[in-house]
């Protein structure tokens, strides 16, 4: 078991180095971000942690609604899940639930810009998870400035959406787009990523009927 361990940690290391060396000097992601695992590994691990995930980013200060260079905070995330494997149940959970933590910050943010709020993507979905995924390209633009996404709808309540040239791992966005759309109402969600290269991954939502569910946008490509 602890070689197995040994070389997973080895395989995530390897991740890390590659998706650092694709990045560019204007990839960018949000301050609120950073803040939300740090104030994690705080609650869930303690304040050495916290400095010692803030010295792994290089940055001891940030704005909330600030950009900073997602190489920055590919190193935070990486070094949060170490900390955070523990209480998580692994490293790949506890990116899960750093995705997870990424919108309920949104949902806390009071002014200024947030992700999912953009353009009042949640706000607007509220009893509508096909208009939350309808938003989510939108989204995700003014929360990075990196990536291209795109979403094909498979059934009424069934989709594929495809990232292009992303940088944080498959688990980080499932957690993500599995608590974004249980906040707008939605039952019974499945969200599975499968990564086609280093930058790309497609996943697979879908969800249960729900009481209620309204504002369903023009079925495209169903099967």
């Amino acid at each position: 078991m602890h070689l197995m361990i040994e070389e997973m940690n080895r395989w995530q290391d390897q991740e890390l180095r590659l998706r650092l060396d694709a990045a560019k000097s204007d990839d960018t992601t949000r301050g609120i971000y950073f803040i939300g695992v740090l104030d994690m590994v705080k609650g869930l691990g303690g304040e050495a942690e916290t400095q010692l995930c803030r010295g792994a980013c290089g940055e001891l200060r940030f704005s909330r609604f600030g950009k900073y260079p997602v190489t920055r905070f590919l190193q935070l995330t990486h070094s949060a899940a170490y900390v955070l494997a523990p209480p998580c149940g692994g490293y790949e959970e506890a990116m899960r639930r750093m995705g997870a933590q990424a919108v309920l910050d949104c949902l806390t943010a009071t002014s200024g810009f947030n992700f999912l709020m953009a353009y009042n993507v949640l706000g607007a979905a509220s009893g509508s998870p096909r208009r939350l995924v309808d938003g989510l390209p939108g989204a995700y633009l003014r929360s990075v400035s990196y990536g291209e996404r795109h979403v094909l709808w498979t059934t009424a309540r069934s989709a594929r959406l495809f990232m292009r040239r992303d940088f944080m791992p498959v688990r980080y966005h499932e957690g993500v787009l599995q608590t974004a759309l249980e906040c707008v109402g939605a039952r019974g969600v499945e969200v599975r990523g499968h990564r086609t290269s280093l930058l790309d991954c497609e996943y697979t939502l879908s969800w249960a009927p729900g009481r209620g569910e309204r504002g369903a946008s023009p079925h495209r490509g169903a099967s």
